[in-house]
């Protein structure tokens, strides 16, 4: 086994993977890892968890799920009591906390649009198509005359030239 400094690679090993155990599941900064593993500062541990990152597959989706709603779960049950006393810096957290876990558990009912299309007596076919014929040539006509607008300008600009020196 290989010696690094004053570790071997698995005390090492071991380390970095306890970094991300306590940044992924208990939900831990930095500072405070560096502070409980006994690091200087917290450039450390972010190396360490950088290293561990790319050895480690990512974490499976559901368990990363159930471990950020305990972490939101555990500040729900914190700041209940106090906001509830009536402390309104606790009241903003816990209505932002509840709202990132509605969102992760999908809670929000989807927005229903209800539209109603009337119109004077039933149309054929043929009417629709009519005035969907008319619809375009106004459109083509609104075009026609968009790309020779510059021309006309130029025209009128120019008359207004001659009038003035006239």
């Amino acid at each position: 086994m290989r010696m690094t400094g004053k570790k071997t690679e698995v005390e090492l090993l071991e380390r970095e993977n306890l970094i991300v155990f306590k940044r992924h599941t208990e939900g831990k900064t930095l500072e405070t890892i560096a502070k409980e593993l006994g690091y200087s500062n917290a450039s450390g541990v972010q190396k360490a968890y950088k290293r561990a990152m790319k050895r480690i597959e990512h974490p499976d989706r559901e368990d990363y799920l159930k471990a950020h709603i305990d972490r939101l779960d555990a500040l729900i049950e914190t700041f209940t009591e106090p906001a509830i006393q009536g402390n309104p810096r606790a009241v903003g957290i816990l209505l932002s906390t509840m709202q990132q876990q509605a969102d992760l558990l999908g809670l929000k009912s989807p927005i229903r649009i209800e539209q109603e299309v009337t119109h004077n007596g039933p149309r054929s076919l043929d009417d629709e198509v009519t005035e969907l014929a008319r619809v375009i040539e106004y459109i083509e006509g609104v075009a026609a005359n968009i790309t020779t607008l510059p021309a006309k300008q130029i025209e009128s600009e120019q008359t207004e030239v001659d009038t003035t020196s006239a």
